[in-house]
């Protein structure tokens, strides 16, 4: 029978944030980070060849268009990227059994309101670069109107 895995050592007793738990996490945010790295990477050279093609007069409100979404795009995979390495160093914080006021799995809150819910494992797992609760989230994506 295998040995119980021990939580890292922290303030908070969170069974589920165990090593094993934090690497594979790790390898996760890994391959979601270079996944944006890429598209973004799509979306720039995209956004460089419709830039080009912008001689003929008709086309041009189509063109502006398709600029406004890959513009969109590329905001969105910049934003997922910081996201990843705000978890990713995060998660190095706690193996390396450093105290930090932000940790891994707990929520950073909204528009300086700190909120420091616990994320719960099945979020963590769905979403590894999460940094807010649900509610939080919720919020931030309605623009704190709830």
């Amino acid at each position: 029978m295998p040995k119980k895995q021990k939580p890292v050592k922290r303030q908070r007793k969170d069974s589920f944030l165990t090593r094993n738990f934090l690497k594979r996490q790790l390898d996760i945010l890994e391959a979601e980070l270079e996944k944006n790295r890429i598209l973004a990477g799509a979306a720039r050279k995209s956004l460089t060849a419709e830039r080009e093609a912008t001689a003929d007069l008709l086309d041009l409100s189509a063109t502006v268009q398709l600029i406004e979404d890959n513009i969109s795009e590329l905001q969105r995979h910049m934003v997922r990227v910081i996201q990843i390495r705000k978890a990713q160093k995060l998660i190095w914080t706690l193996l390396e059994g450093q105290a930090d006021d932000e940790e891994y799995g707990k929520c950073i809150g909204f528009q300086g309101i700190e909120c420091g819910m616990l994320i719960p494992q099945r979020r963590l797992e769905a979403v590894p670069w999460t940094l807010r609760c649900i509610r939080c989230e919720e919020k931030a994506e309605a623009g704190g109107k709830t």
